[in-house]
């Protein structure tokens, strides 16, 4: 069997596949020390038997491993789908390293006794014939796990440095349809591409105002064509690519008039390609066609409805509802495509649904909406009409906190949640429906 081993990024362990070996085998022995202090029996079935020979062995826990991460098809070995979802979860994985460490389950048994009256060797004898069969079967079940929390830590990719894999100072974050991962990697004036289990693909840009380049690099979107759009702040335009870094387009300049812009920061594309752009200084959203054509705007400085204080994320839902993180008014706004105010909810504090800063914006399948209280780093989830749901983080440096939390965007591919922040990473959370309960549906979307 081929086993695709990729360099996972951050990892520090010398060279590339010494550095992705040791990933797989560490999350191999975590799961081995799980079963053996759960004292759990071996699965009901033969997760992880790839080649259907009744074994599991380490070729095919491997592949296990690689299909958890993102960097094979679940296809690849369909008997790790231990759920029946299209997924691999960590539990399936762990049911393999049981079936590897105690062997696979047997099939049912059965045992069957039968006596006879053999019939008479006369036509005139009709003798009775009994036949008594007894099947005995040992029922099994596949215990069901639990569903995560909201904001539970799922992995992290990224490390300090201008390297493939690093950051200095992300923000801007999207994830095409195909679950890729695009990341401005805002001081290095790049953007960079990545797996959907955090695996460098490519990267593109460099400082400079020329086509391609960047300065400052900001918010990302990408388009239902998987082209990426870029804010790029320091050259006042969106820059637009395609889904390996090609430039395709680019509109505005400095200034306040249609089209123009005074620090663009945060883009987002809704289901008909229109694009929209919080312009920070200028204190307006402004839409545009996917060819960068001028549509409309709304917004002007101040805190009444509509107004703003440096505009800062922008998400779209499926009905093209627009979402703006308001950053020093500590609030999110709700607009219809046009511009017409709809809601608002937050205010400064440290409350739930308060803001210190509300900085970066998503919204999910779900139309659950999550926002970034960079003051406070942590991210917050409300429903599409501002009721608060959840939040998680804390300033710090461990799995689950951050340090500036910067963007957020929705995987559409599982619904997880991915998180920029200024510990020069990303991290991905689990926030499932079932963990708060069905919002009224919308779009997977980003903001920066």
């Amino acid at each position: 069997m081929t086993c695709s081993v990729r360099h996972r990024i951050g990892t520090g362990l010398g060279s590339p596949r010494r550095a992705a070996m040791v990933d797989r085998v560490a999350l191999l022995g975590a799961a081995a020390l799980w079963m053996a202090l759960a004292g759990s029996a071996a699965a009901s079935v033969c997760i992880g038997d790839c080649n259907d020979n009744g074994t599991v062995g380490i070729d095919e826990l491997l592949t296990g491993v690689n299909i958890l991460l993102g960097t094979l098809p679940v296809d690849q070995c369909p008997s790790f789908d231990c759920n029946g979802t299209g997924r691999v979860t960590i539990g399936c994985v762990v049911g393999a390293v049981s079936a590897a460490l105690s062997g696979c389950p047997a099939p049912p048994t059965g045992s069957a006794t039968a006596t006879a009256t053999p019939p008479a060797p006369t036509p005139t004898a009709t003798p009775t014939s009994t036949v008594a069969v007894t099947m005995t079967r040992t029922a099994t079940t596949t215990p069901s796990t639990p569903p995560l929390a909201c904001g539970t830590f799922l992995e992290k990719f990224g490390s300090p440095g201008s390297g493939d894999g690093q950051f200095v100072f992300p923000q801007g974050i999207a994830v095409d349809r195909d679950g890729n991962v695009f990341v401005a990697d805002t001081a290095n004036n790049r953007i960079e591409k990545f797996t959907n289990g955090g695996f460098f693909l490519h990267q593109w840009g460099a400082m400079g105002s020329a086509n391609g380049q960047f300065d400052n690099p900001q918010g990302l979107a990408v388009d239902g064509d998987g082209n990426v759009l870029v804010a790029d702040a320091g050259n006042n335009r969106v820059q637009k690519f395609d889904n390996d870094g090609a430039f395709l387009t680019s509109w505005g300049e400095a200034g306040n008039g249609d089209g123009q812009f005074s620090g663009p920061n945060a883009v987002a594309v809704d289901g008909s390609g229109n694009v929209f752009v919080t312009d920070a200084f200028n204190n307006r959203v402004q839409k545009f066609t996917s060819a960068g054509a001028f549509r409309t705007k709304w917004g002007s400085v101040g805190s009444a409805d509509g107004q703003f204080s440096i505009p800062d994320g922008i998400a779209v839902d499926a009905d093209a509802n627009v979402y703006v993180a308001d950053l020093f008014n500590n609030r999110i706004q709700k607009f219809t495509a046009a511009g017409t105010f709809l809601t608002a909810w937050g205010s400064t504090g440290d409350g739930d649904g308060q803001f210190i800063n509300a900085r970066a914006i998503a919204v999910d399948d779900h139309g659950r909406v999550f926002a970034v209280d960079d003051g406070h780093d942590r991210v917050e989830v409300f429903s599409d009409t501002g009721a608060f749901l959840a939040a998680w983080g804390s300033l710090g440096t461990a799995d689950g906190q951050f340090n500036s939390a910067t963007g957020v965007a929705v995987d559409p591919t599982n619904g997880s949640v991915l998180v920029t922040e200024e510990n020069q990473r990303v991290q991905r959370f689990a926030c499932p429906p079932s963990s708060l309960g069905d919002a009224a549906p919308g779009a997977s979307s980003d903001a920066g």
